[in-house]
């Protein structure tokens, strides 16, 4: 395999990346269940700090 094809992997992957973060960014719906179970694992994380910290 050459560098080359690697690094044409890689800018292609970075293309679909940008085009679907795109399209969810543009979508409120879209938008809506990716930051639920983010903040959702934010929380717990967060419960597991304060835990751990006291």
């Amino acid at each position: 395999m050459e560098f080359t094809a690697v690094t044409t992997a890689l800018g292609n992957l970075g293309s679909v990346m940008d085009t679907v973060l795109t399209t969810i960014a543009g979508n409120p719906y879209m938008m809506l269940f990716m930051a639920v179970p983010v903040l959702a694992v934010g929380c717990k994380s967060l419960r597991k700090l304060i835990r751990v910290a006291r």
